[in-house]
């Protein structure tokens, strides 16, 4: 409600600055409301979050974003050459590939509340559990089905639960990567000394974390977690 009152503020601003300053400047509003509408939407989306997954994910962003600009401005040489085609090239991927973590996430956090479902759910298979030991003939059929289907819902909980555990678990893995990345860049071209066998392993260790990655968002899909948390 507060991120939606500030872009209705800020939009009534860049209309009475519209009607009153002509050219460029109108322009450069117009912009700068743009940016700010999408910066606080985007803070919206991500206070959704909790802040175990949110603030990795900050950290991730920052430090690839980092990476990219110290690797502009290596000197020419061998560094800069393998930091532009392989180093920026992989973060770059994995900062894409966290964005289509992060909205699953994001969707999943908005529409389902897995531990409080979970605790729920324990109890009323508690429940039926004891009605089904008194219960008989028609009435202890029904119930058995309903039993079966609260322990089959069980399961689907318990898989979205270690799906969300183990996409943080990456999220934070990335951003540590992300962070020693830089450091290790900063070390390589401080001391003018091109180590090629240095780069690698970091190359190697982001595509590791990458591959980890692309194999969560696939198994998302496949198991219809998307498309469940769009729901």
């Amino acid at each position: 409600m507060e991120v939606e009152y500030l872009i209705n503020m800020l939009a009534v601003v860049v209309a009475v600055v519209s009607m009153t300053i002509a050219g460029g400047i109108t322009y450069l509003m117009v912009d700068l409301f743009s940016r700010l509408r999408d910066k606080l939407q985007h803070t919206s989306k991500m206070s959704r979050l909790p802040r175990s997954v949110s603030k990795p994910l900050r950290q991730a962003r920052q430090y690839g974003q980092l990476i990219t600009k110290t690797a502009e401005e290596c000197p020419p040489g061998p560094v800069q050459s393998h930091l532009r085609s392989l180093t920026v090239k992989h973060v770059d991927e994995s900062l894409e590939s966290l964005g289509q973590l992060e909205e699953a996430l994001i969707k999943l956090y908005s529409h389902r509340n897995i531990k409080r479902e979970l605790s729920k759910t324990y109890n009323e298979i508690e429940q039926v559990s004891r009605e089904l030991m008194v219960a008989k003939d028609t009435q202890a059929k029904l119930l058995r089905r309903l039993l079966k289907s609260k322990r089959e819902y069980l399961v689907t909980l318990e898989e979205m639960q270690d799906f969300q555990e183990h996409a943080e678990l990456e999220i934070r893995k990335i951003a540590s990567d992300l962070t020693r990345a830089h450091a290790e860049m900063l070390l390589v071209i401080t001391k003018g000394d091109f180590s090629s066998s240095r780069l690698n392993r970091l190359d190697e260790n982001i595509q590791e974390h990458l591959s980890s990655l692309r194999d969560i968002i696939h198994v998302m899909d496949e198991l219809g977690y998307s498309r469940m948390a769009a729901s």
